[in-house]
């Protein structure tokens, strides 16, 4: 994350994130409209559509704010800048411990699905843009840990962004929900609480 990336790299990438945001916007505000969803869980489906919507213009708002400051970083230290990634001839990343990455950031309709995190960060982020950057210039990369799964099968998804997405693309499978429904199926079951007390998660 110490080694910047140019700004077009930077802005193509985000503007993308933005533009598949503001599709998955569109599919929950008409899901909303209609007081449809496939994920009745505790919530009407119209609610968890609702919820839904503004965790998204929520994303995108952040997403362009960080666009924004970059560009303003970018013109205040354009002087006495270090050379930026793509500048450096980058062929491999090999990240070890890659788990520490996980924290990549999807949309879902669904909620309430105990360990489905959906937020993400910067660090995650970075590497992201320059892994794909790097894949797309017929680059190689390399992720090894020890806990590909800590908490939930979303982090294989995560992992399936990072390595294979244009095969994700391809398939039609780079959309999360798409993605569960291939793979995995959403069920409940019964967890002992720390308390001692059982509870449907």
């Amino acid at each position: 994350k110490m080694i910047p990336l140019r700004q077009d790299t930077f802005d193509q990438y985000v503007n993308e994130r933005i533009r598949r945001l503001k599709e998955s916007l569109e599919s929950a505000q008409e899901a909303q409209n209609e007081g449809n969803n496939g994920y009745r869980r505790r919530k009407s489906g119209n609610d968890i559509d609702k919820i839904t919507v503004k965790r998204i213009e929520k994303k995108i708002k952040k997403l362009e704010k960080k666009l924004k400051e970059r560009n303003e970083d970018i013109r205040r230290d354009d002087v006495n800048r270090m050379p930026c990634f793509e500048e450096l001839g980058v062929q491999l990343i090999a990240n070890d411990e890659s788990q520490e990455h996980k924290n990549l950031g999807f949309e879902s309709r669904m909620s309430n699905v105990a360990g489905l995190s959906m937020t993400e960060s910067d660090r995650a982020f970075d590497m992201y843009i320059k892994t794909q950057y790097v894949q797309n210039h017929d680059g190689r990369v390399i992720f090894a840990t020890g806990t590909p799964v800590s908490n939930t099968l979303a982090e294989i998804f995560t992992l399936m962004r990072y390595l294979q997405l244009p095969l994700l693309v391809k398939l039609g499978l780079d959309n999360f929900d798409s993605w569960v429904q291939t793979f995995a199926s959403v069920t409940n079951s019964i967890e002992m609480k720390v308390t001692g007390k059982w509870e449907v998660v």
